[in-house]
């Protein structure tokens, strides 16, 4: 058998099956540790924004911030090309750190669309597999708490270990089965205010570095030592910090299996799906499959038709998501201060062009900023 092979989720497909049995086998064995991102809880009835989405609404607000300033200033259109082009490749981060330095912590209530409870049956799968013994450990990069309502519908204990906030959760109901959820990146949290429920985030470059974290490493070593199959879901890869942990320690695994979301047609046609979106797919994530040495295996598929597939394979049943037909976006209207949203534009395109010197310029002379310390220092720096 060959170490890295790709198919598509097609049950009338033999190396379909193959890979499918594998998989439940794996988790019979109670070997399966899933890594997980936003794509879990992207399907209803959870209908969490993706980062994408979160990213664009931000930077079309900061780039409106700096039509004053473009007004007053002899540009041309390659001028503002460029400065479109560094702002709009901004990662999440990096937008909400530059937004933190103006709003300060108010600035995260961005992500309250994500504090939901509405669980899907991606995080039931989850929990289901915890209550038949077959799962005890996973890491997910999400800031929700959904793995651990579900969880909690089910009748399972959770445990909620967050390295870089320092911050344990544990579930307060007794049950004779229970899940570790991991999350590198910080979470929300189930019995506390709004305020302590941010505090628990771990969303910008201030906070996060830009590289690996030693305390996310001994972690995330520590929990894949403990299984050999790693089972990698809803996970774009598109980080810094996160991604090479992944990459260095993959050779240590026996399996890996990395499930890449594909649409319906392209998964009945059997059709790799390409894109710059998905620069990582094949410029990161399938040479790593391809070298790390393990029976690695990519699938394209729709997570919850997958999801489906193992529970029906290990006959698992599932309790009844909460009711939910409508997909949550977020709000900028908690960014309404423009003067606030040109200084965090000025902090994004730093000292880039001739948007960004006209930016600093027009900003410099604005009565608001003179007579606000803070904004008049996040201005001159």
């Amino acid at each position: 058998m060959d170490q890295f092979s790709i198919c598509f989720r097609d049950l009338k497909d033999p190396d379909y099956r193959e890979k499918l049995s594998a998989l439940t086998q794996s988790f019979r064995q109670q070997t399966v540790l899933p890594f997980l991102g936003a794509g879990l809880s992207r399907d209803l009835p959870s209908g969490l924004p993706m980062a994408k989405e979160l990213c664009a609404k931000l930077i079309d607000l900061l780039w409106a911030s700096v039509q004053p300033a473009k007004e007053q200033a002899d540009l041309c259109t390659s001028d503002e090309d460029f400065a479109w082009s560094i702002l709009k490749e901004a990662r999440l981060e990096r937008l909400l750190d530059a937004l933190q330095q103006v709003y300060g912590q108010n600035a995260l209530e961005y992500l309250q669309p994500l504090n939901s409870t509405k669980w899907n049956e991606n995080h039931a799968s989850l929990a289901g597999l915890c209550r038949e013994g077959m799962l005890r450990q996973c890491v997910t990069l999400n800031f929700d708490m959904l793995i651990e309502y579900a969880a909690e519908a089910h009748g399972v204990a959770f445990e909620t270990i967050c390295p870089l906030a320092n911050r344990y959760q544990h579930t307060k109901k007794y049950a004779t089965r229970s899940i570790s959820v991991i999350k590198p990146h910080g979470s929300f949290e189930m019995f506390l205010s709004l305020d302590s429920q941010l505090s628990a985030l771990r969303t910008t470059i201030s906070q996060l570095g830009t590289e690996a974290h030693p305390l996310n490493e001994e972690v995330l070593r520590r929990a894949f030592a403990g299984h050999t199959t790693l089972f990698v879901a809803g996970y774009s890869d598109d980080d810094w910090d996160i991604f090479p942990i992944i990459a260095k320690e993959a050779r240590k695994f026996r399996q890996i299996v990395w499930v890449q979301y594909a649409e319906l047609q392209q998964v009945r046609k059997k059709i790799e799906p390409s894109g710059p979106d998905l620069w990582s797919l094949h410029h990161r994530i399938k040479p790593m499959l391809q070298s790390c040495g393990a029976q690695a295996v990519l699938i394209y598929a729709i997570l919850k038709d997958l999801c489906t597939d193992i529970r029906k394979g290990l006959g698992i049943t599932i309790e009844t998501p909460p009711p939910n037909r409508q997909y949550l976006h977020p709000k900028v209207s908690i960014f309404s201060d423009k003067i606030k949203n040109a200084v965090a534009t000025a902090i994004l395109l730093q000292h880039t062009g001739k948007v960004s010197l006209s930016l600093l310029n027009w900003l410099a002379k604005h009565e608001r900023i003179k007579r606000e310390p803070n904004l008049q220092w996040q201005v001159q720096t």
